[in-house]
């Protein structure tokens, strides 16, 4: 995946935006069948909006993830859910000092829609699991199908796995992109954004916005949809965020970047 400026950048706007973030996710109420229905719904509608809006070729990466209660090391883990999940040899990674177990699609640098397990040991029984789906181009029309098998085998197997989907898409930079305001006329990134906000209205979503960050190149915002069942609750908020959407320009690739991330953009897009 190229590009990934915005959908770092916006991660890393929230982790400024959101101090003291406390992630708990409002899954916790909606089990099995239900939640891979919700997940299911946001992504449809992540969709829709990028479609309606992008002009450049979409990408989207979707997780599941959460810890694992299980009596079984974590390569024993990784073994048996990469086989549910109809993925390749597990290999043992150090990362940061600590072994983490991957297993990956099989034609992993051919497809576009790729799968990525991986499971690291937290505490005794703890694992903590992750199941990462990159998607691009018409790998995009499958992803619904794809993460409801994997969270399938992820909740059948008891793991206390949450959803998260985002995509990334653009328009060409428009002349005044970038630019600052001058006699209160809005950015360009702003006018975009605002664009954005009507599509929400426009799709029968009820949008409430939550925090707004806004600089000289990047405008993004959180929102409470009623609509929207999987969000994740922060502190100091009483209603959870189920959507984030972002618009970053950047100058030198001629582009405006745009994102839409359920519940939201995190900095490991």
């Amino acid at each position: 995946m190229k590009k990934m400026g915005l959908w770092m950048i916006a991660g890393a706007i929230i982790l400024t935006l959101l101090v003291g973030f406390t992630a708990k996710e409002s899954t916790a109420g909606i089990q099995g069948r239900d939640r891979l229905a919700a997940a299911n719904q946001q992504w449809n509608e992540l969709i829709k909006l990028a479609m309606k809006k992008s002009e450049e070729k979409l990408t989207g990466v979707v997780k599941w993830q959460g810890t694992w209660q299980v009596d079984m090391t974590a390569k024993e883990a990784a073994e048996e859910l990469a086989q549910k999940l109809g993925l390749g040899e597990v290999k043992r990674y150090e990362v940061q000092n600590h072994p983490v177990y991957k297993a990956q699609s099989v034609a992993w640098n051919s497809e576009e829609i790729q799968e990525e397990l991986s499971i690291i040991a937290r505490e005794k029984n703890s694992l903590y699991v992750v199941l990462r789906i990159d998607a691009h181009g018409q790998g995009l029309n499958t992803v619904t199908q794809r993460q409801e098998k994997a969270g399938a085998v992820l909740l059948q197997a008891k793991v206390d796995a949450n959803w998260n989907g985002a995509i990334r898409g653009g328009v060409k930079l428009k002349s005044t992109a970038g630019q600052k305001r001058e006699g209160g006329q809005l950015s360009a990134e702003t006018a975009v954004f605002k664009q954005l906000e009507a599509d929400l209205h426009e799709a029968g979503l009820r949008p409430a916005a939550l925090d707004k960050y806004e600089d000289e190149n990047t405008v993004t915002s959180t929102y409470y949809l009623p609509e929207f069942e999987i969000g994740i609750k922060v502190q100091g908020s009483s209603k959870p965020i189920g959507l984030q959407m972002a618009v970053h320009t950047d100058m030198q690739g001629g582009m405006q970047e745009l994102s839409w991330g359920s519940p939201m953009l995190t900095v490991e897009y």
